[in-house]
């Protein structure tokens, strides 16, 4: 396990150091697990791209600052790894968590998150007719939840995923709760699907992206979403696994992953077999194209994580 845990760290500091960059430039960045299943809150942070940065010069001597400390724990990481095979404990995870949850971190993160947030959201801020005063009280809502995701994501990270998952569905109970009071059970019925259909939103995204000028108008691309969506619900072990809690990595044994490939792979059929009704031809042959590639991500990522995860066991997954 404590290669495990030493690999993880490590990540976890690269990426660290990778977002402190980020924010000081403003180039965009947006760290996602490929995977139409489940995704960790804290693998889905992004960053304002330049035109929507907000980043002052004070902000960036601050990040200046905490990339310097990113180093330095880079180093710490490479000199603790003989002690950490000799028995000690690792200090180091107390040393990330206190960058993370410095002021000056939390600050830049709450920036970021408020910045991906204002776009990502934009829509369902217009779909559901909020208040100035509601949709400020709303953003404060769902930035705050993505807070404590980066937290749980940790957890995830380091392997305590029956703790994650606990986490997971309590913030999400408390934040629909807190949507439901603020906006009434009508619009939290509403921001519900609209999180529940994140995955084929995503799709959709990349698929937009692959078109480029011929991309979707949005009454075709939430047709598209609609779609997908209700077909999911037709392959049970599929729409189970699209829950973050739900998604182990040490579960996916070489046999459960092809199992899940197969489900994947009879998805993505029906999506194209419904989609000739909404889809031109150019765009049918584009979206069957990332349907592919999204197949193969997903792979590789089930692939990743169960080696990573079960390296106190038989060993990492290295079949094709």
């Amino acid at each position: 396990m404590k290669n495990v845990v030493i690999g993880l760290l490590g990540f976890m500091v690269a990426g660290l150091g990778i977002y402190i960059v980020s924010l000081k430039t403003g180039e965009p960045l947006e760290i996602v697990a490929t995977t139409n299943l489940a995704k960790p809150a804290s693998l889905e942070i992004g960053l304002p791209d330049p035109a929507h940065s907000e980043t002052t010069p004070e902000e960036s001597g601050d990040a200046a600052k905490q990339l310097e400390k990113a180093h330095d724990l880079i180093a710490a990481l490479l000199e603790e790894n003989q002690a950490l095979e000799d028995g000690i404990e690792p200090s180091l995870l107390n040393g990330i968590q206190q960058i993370v949850e410095s002021p000056e971190m939390k600050t830049m993160v709450r920036a970021g998150l408020t910045g991906k947030m204002n776009r990502a959201h934009a829509a369902l801020f217009q779909s559901l007719g909020l208040t100035p005063s509601q949709e400020e009280a709303m953003k404060e809502l769902l930035v705050g939840h993505s807070m404590e995701g980066i937290q749980t994501g940790f957890l995830w990270m380091l392997g305590n995923h029956e703790e994650s998952s606990a986490h997971t569905i309590a913030a999400r109970e408390q934040l629909h709760g807190e949507i439901e009071n603020l906006l009434g059970s009508e619009k939290l019925a509403e921001y519900e699907y609209w999180d529940d259909s994140r995955n084929e939103r995503r799709s959709v995204a990349k698929l937009n992206t692959a078109l480029g000028d011929d991309q979707l108008d949005d009454t075709t691309s939430d047709e598209l979403v609609d779609m997908m969506y209700d077909i999911r619900g037709e392959f049970p072990e599929l729409d189970y696994l699209s829950k973050p809690e739900n998604f182990s990595p040490r579960e996916i044994t070489p046999d459960h992953r092809e199992d899940i490939m197969e489900q994947v792979k009879n998805l993505h059929t029906r999506f194209e077999e419904e989609a000739v009704q909404i889809l031109n031809p150019d765009q049918l042959a584009q979206y069957e194209v990332s349907l592919r590639q999204q197949r193969k991500e997903l792979n590789g990522f089930m692939k990743f994580t169960h080696g990573m995860f079960n390296r106190d066991g038989p060993g990492p997954d290295t079949s094709e």
